[in-house]
């Protein structure tokens, strides 16, 4: 099931799990925790950073309109209300869905955990998707490069900079303008030609 006591139960369960491995010693442990720990400490406010700055971003347009957001927020309902996988399909009487629910399925589940509604739970998922995007941008660069500056410019890469029309959207969306500027004039070009 996907009741919040049993998810509960079953974190609590893997979390034991992880301290008795730790406790005796199965993986080997490094002789100087320091620099790991600084790491670790780094990561985490890169995180947190990373988690209020697309905080701030979101609640500038934290409605669930337009591009694919009713389709995810749907996706995340039907995955934190099921208690079987795949979920149904809120659209489609009857049937499943039909497409890659993985991270709705965790994301519903987080949510049910922590009480959230999912109409709240999505904005979290989607901050909470960026923060981690960026961590991970910096580890892969740091760990190719050794270098905490490429590690940064690695976080900007992968989820600001690999589309250069989304960092222009973000930046007019700070600056309170339309969001899907340059979308809306395609779109209203292909209207009027037609």
């Amino acid at each position: 099931g996907n009741e919040p006591w049993l998810l509960w139960l079953l974190g609590i369960a893997l979390a034991a799990v992880g301290l008795l491995l730790y406790a005796r010693q199965v993986l080997p442990r490094p002789a100087d925790p320091g620099p790991l720990l600084k790491l670790v400490a780094i990561e985490e406010g890169l995180f947190l950073v990373a988690f209020l700055a697309w905080t701030a971003v979101r609640s500038y347009r934290p409605d669930i309109f337009s591009t694919e957001k009713p389709m995810d927020f749907m996706l995340l309902q039907v995955s934190s209300a099921t208690h079987s996988l795949p979920p149904p399909d809120a659209w489609l009487a009857g049937k499943t869905v039909n497409y890659y629910y993985l991270g709705y399925a965790i994301f519903g589940m987080l949510g049910r955990m922590a009480g959230v509604d999912p109409r709240y739970g999505f904005n979290l998922a989607n901050i909470t998707i960026f923060a981690l995007g960026c961590t991970g941008g910096y580890g892969l660069a740091l760990a190719l490069t050794r270098r905490w500056q490429w590690g940064l410019a690695g976080a900007f890469s992968v989820m600001l900079a690999g589309d250069l029309d989304g960092l222009a959207q973000v930046a007019s969306q700070v600056a309170g303008g339309n969001l899907n500027r340059s979308e809306e004039r395609r779109v209203g070009k292909e209207c009027r030609s037609r």
